[in-house]
């Protein structure tokens, strides 16, 4: 392409296709396996150093919903964790919550159509108080905005998944960024992939689907606007089989509709 139309050209010219191709809508036949259908729930995860902060509520145009989360003691963390399935949301809405009078936050649930930008975020691996404030910086550039739909964070989130420490300082950065990471989580909409560093429970603070039982954890797939993405776990290799299948399933079920845009996601070394 460089050859046949120039640097700047062939860069123009891609850059029109891809926005192109994600700007699409699907126009074929919609039907039960495909039918623009979107994630109407999403899990709220918190902590608590005691056991009676499982109340909240989620506020939207329609009201406010009363939940409860049961708390589970965790002897790693040292702390209750929390979370609890929020369902029953209404595509393209804004919603806010509060967590028993002691935090609140917001976000927005996936629209039926049109384009979107997500955060691409991997190996942010916090080990140490540098790895803290580095993160921090970024989280705080990703907090000034307001376009981003969701974030997918692809793995290795702290450098060991069971020291309570480390999760603190994702959470935590200290510097001139000392709780930006707090803010990001409890406004952002969040997609993860277990990476090696991590364990498939990301110690009670991510809370991730888990498609089958013979795919193993955090394998999931999820639809945001025209797009599906499809989460795997190269953790295992004794599931690699049963996550190709589901990948195979979701690729044909998406199939059956004239044009599409599939997303697969997972860590790789």
């Amino acid at each position: 392409l460089v050859r046949t139309l120039g640097a700047e050209q062939a860069a123009q010219t891609v850059r029109a296709f891809g926005e192109a191709f994600i700007r699409s809508m699907p126009t074929g036949k919609q039907n039960s396996f495909a039918n623009r259908t979107l994630p109407d729930a999403v899990y709220l995860t918190y902590s608590a150093p005691d056991a009676v902060q499982e109340a909240f509520s989620v506020t939207g145009p329609k009201g406010t919903a009363d939940y409860a989360a049961n708390p589970v003691w965790s002897d790693s963390a040292g702390k209750y964790l929390y979370s609890a399935k929020v369902d029953g949301l209404a595509p393209d809405t804004n919603y806010t919550y509060n967590i028993a009078g002691s935090y609140s936050g917001a976000f927005k649930t996936p629209a039926e159509t049109g384009a979107f930008t997500f955060a691409f975020l991997t190996d942010t691996q916090i080990g140490f108080e540098a790895d803290a404030k580095a993160t921090g910086a970024m989280f705080s550039l990703l907090n000034s905005r307001d376009d981003l739909a969701f974030a997918y964070i692809a793995g290795d989130m702290t450098d060991s998944s069971r020291n309570e420490r480390q999760w603190e300082m994702l959470f935590e950065n200290g510097g001139v960024n000392s709780a930006v990471g707090q803010t990001f989580f409890g406004s952002h909409l969040i997609a993860a992939a277990q990476g090696n560093h991590d364990n498939s429970s990301f110690s009670g603070h991510i809370t991730a689907p888990c498609a089958n039982s013979g795919v193993g954890p955090v394998v999931y797939a999820f639809d945001y606007s025209n797009v599906k993405f499809v989460v795997l776990n190269m953790n295992n290799p004794d599931t690699w089989a049963a996550q190709a299948d589901f990948l195979r399933q979701q690729a044909a079920d998406y199939g059956r509709i004239d044009r599409l845009n599939k997303i697969s996601m997972e860590q790789t070394e």
